[in-house]
């Protein structure tokens, strides 16, 4: 892969810093990726940091050798051999080491710091935790359209936006809007270039180099930046973004740090939790594309719609418009290895608590218990799909009978 023509434009209030991108496994095509920012970057160095961190892991997977016709931090690039050992060896059926290279590379961009610190913030459990925990060192609010948040999901994106804007607003920080594409040109699951992978790549991959780009782009206003971590330290796993490797992709302008690691779950809701702020604007719901801000329905808003019952604060709770449905939970499949240990841990605090009801609904999710309830809403759901099945079957056999005989009519017409 070649990354090359990096550029920046000014246009409408926005910064825009893109590449040419010439992949091996795409010969005769090229693509552009590009960031956009909603502060002017005045500052902005034309160099190769930020498609570098987008584009590796890609690279990795694919088995291509990468190529910057740029300048590439010399922090960075050393540190990339660790950073692909670590990858290759999480992966090692699909992830191997790849040859790297950059036309030169470059040292400290900027004369001066600017005490700026910037914290990603999704409006979920994670980001505010680390804002709330980090407040007094957080300048910056950066939010991104086009990745957690999928590009034309305009409702979402508006809603989020309004409510960090908000947010920004009431503690006297600065926000910073993103738009990229680099998710639709790197995620591997529907490939523009390379080879498939059977999953979500940006999800268990690739989220926290793409993260990484965005905050390489901004490392010309900003000296730190804070990425909310997923799991506590004793329970950390191959994952896109973890405290061993976030570090590895920092700049000599810019440090990354993956924070949030030192508390579970539950620890940081019962933080989030006691802010009507952050109670009003939370958006955890991993199933937005319907364009709900939290659906109320998928794994990780019902998980958090507990918690919250727990300490008695749901009912504050503006940003899920919907009850929670015991009876639903009952019914929900059972949770995902990474799920797992957070409903566990929901079931020990429903236990310590004295709430009977949440904890017999999810030791019946967890298969702790049986309920003849359980049983036949799922046997129900199962005759109902087959029954879709079967009709949607008889549908098809009977149009494409009704096109047989069309053609055969046809046909005799023609005789």
């Amino acid at each position: 892969m070649i990354i090359s023509d990096i550029r920046t434009r000014q246009f409408e209030g926005v910064t825009e810093l893109a590449a040419r991108i010439v992949s091996d496994t795409a010969p005769g095509q090229s693509f552009d990726a590009w960031f956009r920012f909603s502060i002017p970057l005045p500052e902005l160095q034309i160099v190769g940091d930020p498609f570098l961190a987008a584009f590796l892991l890609g690279c990795m997977y694919d088995g291509e050798d990468l190529h910057v016709n740029s300048p590439v931090s010399a922090k960075m690039l050393e540190a990339m051999d660790e950073q692909q050992s670590t990858f290759a060896s999480w992966y090692p059926d699909c992830m191997k080491k790849i040859a790297i290279t950059s036309t030169e590379t470059h040292g400290q961009l900027r004369s001066s710091r600017t005490s700026r610190t910037g914290c990603f913030f999704s409006g979920g459990v994670d980001s505010w935790y680390s804002f709330l925990k980090n407040q007094d060192e957080v300048t910056d609010l950066i939010i991104i359209n086009g990745f957690d948040i999928r590009a034309g999901n305009d409702t979402v994106w508006d809603r989020t936006r309004n409510a960090v804007e908000t947010a920004a607003v009431e503690y006297d920080k600065q926000m910073i809007a993103v738009n990229s594409n680099i998710y639709t040109l790197t995620e591997k699951a529907c490939p523009v270039w390379g080879r498939r992978f059977s999953g979500n790549f940006y999800a268990s991959v690739s989220h926290g180099s793409a993260l990484a780009s965005v905050a390489l782009g901004l490392q010309s206003v900003l000296d730190k930046v804070l990425i909310p971590s997923s799991f506590i330290t004793a329970e950390l796993r191959p994952w896109g973004s973890n405290p061993h490797i976030d570090i590895l992709w920092a700049s000599e302008d810019l440090t990354i740090i993956h924070d949030g690691c030192e508390s579970t779950r539950l620890e940081k809701t019962r933080r989030v939790a006691a802010s009507d702020l952050a109670l009003c604007t939370l958006r955890v719901c991993s199933n937005n594309g319907r364009g709900d801000y939290n659906c109320c329905t998928c794994e990780k808003c019902v998980r958090t719609m507990l918690t919250l019952r727990l300490f008695g604060t749901l009912h504050r709770s503006k940003s899920f418009d919907r009850p929670l449905n015991l009876r639903y939970v009952m019914c929900m499949n059972q949770p995902s290895s990474e799920s797992l240990s957070l409903h566990r841990d929901i079931l020990e605090a429903a236990r310590t608590s004295g709430d009977i009801e949440v904890m017999y609904a999810e030791q019946v999710m967890l298969g702790d218990k049986r309920s003849v309830y359980r049983v036949m809403r799922r046997a129900g759901r199962s005759v109902y799909r087959f029954c879709r099945r079967m009709i949607h079957k008889r549908i098809r056999i009977a149009v494409g009978g009704m096109a047989v005989r069309v053609w055969e009519a046809l046909n005799k017409r023609q005789d």
